[in-house]
């Protein structure tokens, strides 16, 4: 088992999390509409309510109060998020802060990540979405892990890069090819034969199934390949007894992965 002795540095991981300015409530990546609205808003507000109290009719004042009301709710129901998640992050780096042993063990199988006292052992298989770059790297399941680029040597960092890369690749692999052969459904082929018996450009078009499982069946090229092996040689259309190019439609039916039926879409 590969052991990496991890170097605490609370800037570079301060810098990751807040990477993009995350942590910004106003104009920040994501209130910068809110922050628009609530700027125009506080701006003009003074100058409709003075005016609009001086009315008569007191319901334009009331009014502008309301939309004044409404921008700020809007602003605060973005921001609000932002302040829980920036205060979750800063006792985070506190509590890290007093801890000195970070280490990370990894080999094909699983991971350990030690915290200190605390140690989290997983199966690569759990990982359900892995973030790697040239600063870090960001494992996510049910408890995700930062390990910045910085706590590490290059060469470790280069190693467990790849490990990760093909782990992830590998289970990728595994979903698909269960998912493949649990596929029910139907498929409408449409294609072009030409005079001469030749078949043309093939276009699929989902019926009944799911859309991964469809994109997955395009991407294996399995479609293709079955289509021809259950449909035998094609003989072209005929118009007053001679051959034209026509265009025809198949429904293929699909059980555990595999075509059963191929019938006509007209039938």
């Amino acid at each position: 088992m590969t052991e990496i002795k991890l170097t605490k540095n609370i800037k570079d991981i301060r810098a990751i999390y807040y990477r993009n300015n995350n942590q910004q409530y106003y104009f920040g990546p994501n209130t910068k509409k809110q922050s628009l609205l609530f700027t125009v808003v506080l701006i003009l507000f003074p100058f409709f309510a003075i005016y609009t109290f001086n009315l008569e009719n007191k319901w334009f004042f009331v009014s502008v109060l309301i939309c004044f009301i409404v921008a700020c709710y809007s602003f605060w129901k973005v921001v609000k998020p932002i302040i829980v998640w920036k205060k979750s992050i800063e006792n985070f780096l506190k509590r890290i802060e007093i801890i000195d042993d970070f280490r990370f063990k990894y080999n094909e199988d699983y991971f350990i990540h030690i915290e200190g006292k605390e140690e989290l052992k997983q199966s690569w298989d759990l990982i359900k979405q892995a973030v790697l770059n040239d600063k870090f790297i960001w494992l996510f399941s049910d408890t995700n892990i930062l390990l910045p680029k910085s706590a590490m040597s290059e060469n470790e960092y280069l190693a467990l890069s790849k490990l990760i890369s093909d782990e992830v690749h590998r289970k990728k692999l595994n979903e698909d090819v269960y998912i493949t052969k649990k596929i029910h459904g139907e498929i409408e082929v449409s294609f072009f034969i030409n005079c001469k018996g030749e078949i043309g450009f093939i276009r699929f078009h989902p019926l009944k199934i799911r859309k991964k499982c469809y994109s997955l069946l395009l991407q294996e090229g399995k479609l293709t390949a079955e289509l021809f092996s259950k449909c035998g040689t094609w003989k072209p259309a005929t118009l007053n007894g001679a051959y034209v190019d026509a265009e025809h439609s198949l429904i293929l039916r699909f059980k555990k992965g595999t075509i059963t039926t191929v019938t006509d879409y007209y039938e």
